[in-house]
């Protein structure tokens, strides 16, 4: 395990982070403008201790072009399972010609006790002839109740992105869905 984590390090390079305060009645959207590029084939994204006002619900991604546009088309396709802790049925979910992909779930229950976590895997998004991919696995809580999920998804559309957004659900039959906290780190990985 020593070795893998040293390869990793070498291998990786922080390259953006931010810290995620208390959000109140708004839709809450995180830029990383600039981050991609011809220096890395693939990035991991770190989600700390992601905290949710509202429990249980997804945490979305867009990709930013090259010219800093938004990309909010229907490319975008995901797919979630969900394994639970409490051997209840376990869940799936699907986003077929979305316009963002839904990546994890924050937690908000105890005030935060039970924080979340998303590690996030990104794949070719700088290069311009072939499709942004996606992986991510996640840790949540809704209410006590654990939660691992892991996604995957693509962008079907060969363009050069530079960037990602990151945001919660606008206003939905008036509960917004707000990060109350966390951190969010991107790692350049396998770079020369």
């Amino acid at each position: 395990e020593f070795l893998c984590r040293y390869i990793w390090y070498k291998m990786s390079r922080l390259l953006a982070q931010t810290n995620i305060v208390f959000s109140t009645h708004e839709q809450v959207l995180i830029d990383f403008t600039d981050v991609f590029s011809a220096t890395y084939p693939a990035y991991e994204i770190l989600c700390e201790n992601i905290n949710g006002t509202n429990d249980n619900s997804y945490i979305n991604a867009n990709l930013i072009n090259s010219s800093g546009s938004v990309l909010s088309d229907s490319n975008y396709t995901w797919k979630e399972a969900q394994i639970r802790d409490s051997g209840t049925t376990q869940t799936s979910s699907i986003g077929q010609a979305a316009a963002m992909w839904s990546i994890g779930r924050p937690s908000g229950a105890s005030n935060g006790k039970y924080a979340g976590i998303i590690k996030l895997q990104l794949i070719s998004p700088f290069e311009s002839n072939s499709f942004t991919q996606f992986i991510s696995r996640t840790t949540h809580w809704s209410g006590t109740s654990g939660r691992h999920g892991m996604w995957a998804g693509n962008y079907k559309n060969a363009v050069s992105c530079t960037g990602i957004r990151f945001s919660t659900p606008a206003n939905t039959s008036s509960a917004w869905y707000n990060f109350n906290g966390g951190r969010i780190s991107i790692y350049g990985i396998g770079g020369s």
